[in-house]
């Protein structure tokens, strides 16, 4: 029983092996496009949060709309086939960082803030800013 095989049989298992893995590595850059589009729902709810004075209407509308766009980004993401191995540790500093930036920001400008564009607009964009670079660097990969 021999094990050998032909050097044109050689060639096509290596080009469908370069194949499937180029289609793996594709699939596995989903995450750049959740973390953006995190980035950009962090900001926007500070923005939704520091803008709208009426407690109960900013807390409706922030928990209406948060919890919706939370159940359809993990819902998209429980879809996607592949991710790195390496990814969780890749990209939890960009996590942490927009968590912390959001506490900190929505914990000064509450009381002293709301309602105040000058402030609230910058700070969404602060808030923002890690998960969307980290996306942004995550694409590149």
């Amino acid at each position: 029983m021999t094990n050998e095989i032909s050097p044109e049989a050689a060639r096509a298992a290596l080009a469908s092996a370069a194949t499937t893995r180029e289609a793996v590595q594709a699939e596995g850059r989903w995450m750049a496009t959740y973390m953006l589009s995190f980035g950009l729902g962090f900001g926007a709810a500070a923005l939704l949060l520091g803008l709208i004075e009426n407690f109960w209407l900013r807390m409706g509308l922030f928990l209406a709309i948060w919890i919706t766009f939370v159940l359809v980004m993990v819902r998209w993401a429980s879809t996607r086939l592949a991710s790195a191995r390496t990814q969780a540790r890749r990209v939890a500093g960009w996590w942490v960082g927009t968590s912390v930036l959001f506490a900190v920001v929505l914990f000064l400008g509450t009381d002293r803030f709301q309602g105040q564009l000058s402030y609230w607009l910058p700070a969404a964009a602060l808030i923002a800013a890690p998960l969307v670079i980290g996306g942004l660097l995550e694409r590149r990969k």
